[in-house]
């Protein structure tokens, strides 16, 4: 998502920087993200994973680690960052052609063990997981580190939709307000599925 091409911009107005343009994204009321009964849970950003030109000759990825680094001076003492991805997501399909992906659904696992008197609930359509990794690396150096120790989402398709959540209780608007940028590396387990010679 281009940020920067913010449409409430005045004409002969300099257009705003990828910073400028996360923080006044952070700052409007579009980041706000409410839960499914409708309570407002915190600032996020929403995004999606397809497949694109790097996956080319790719089949089956699945995620495999995640690391997170913050780009944030003077950052709150608890800096941790909630990552959703949707219940339903997908890996290209490897005897199909490029970009054909193949969407499965995880349930939620909450109503397993249920008493005599439990009534069942209603599965969710996300699951979470707390992301906290170094702070203020640069995209070389974040790529050039050691595989990442997140694995909540080990095993699940890399295509598909997430949000990226920054809790009210640790994240209130003025540390939210620092935040210049958040990179995120996905660590990918993946087939080959080069063009038939």
């Amino acid at each position: 998502m281009d940020v920067s091409a913010s449409p409430n911009r005045l004409p002969g107005e300099p257009a705003l920087t990828p910073e400028q343009a996360l923080k006044a994204y952070l700052a409007s009321e579009s980041s706000k993200i409410v839960g499914s009964d409708g309570r407002y849970i915190g600032r996020g950003i929403r995004f999606a994973l397809r497949p694109a030109a790097w996956s080319e000759t790719s089949c089956a990825e699945r995620i495999w680690r995640i690391t997170p680094s913050l780009q944030i001076d003077n950052p709150p003492t608890q800096h941790g960052i909630v990552l959703y991805q949707d219940n339903a997501f997908g890996s290209q399909d490897c005897r199909a052609g490029f970009g054909a992906v193949t969407v499965s659904r995880a349930e939620s696992s909450v109503n397993l063990l249920v008493g005599d008197t439990a009534s069942f609930a209603r599965p969710s359509s996300f699951t979470a997981m707390n992301i906290d990794g170094p702070l203020g690396l640069d995209h070389e150096t974040l790529r050039a580190r050691p595989e990442g120790d997140i694995a909540g989402f080990a095993g699940r398709g890399l295509y598909g939709n997430y949000v990226l959540l920054f809790p009210p209780q640790t994240w209130p608007d003025a540390e939210i307000a620092k935040v210049k940028d958040l990179l995120l590396r996905f660590d990918i387990v993946e087939l080959s599925h080069p063009p038939a010679l």
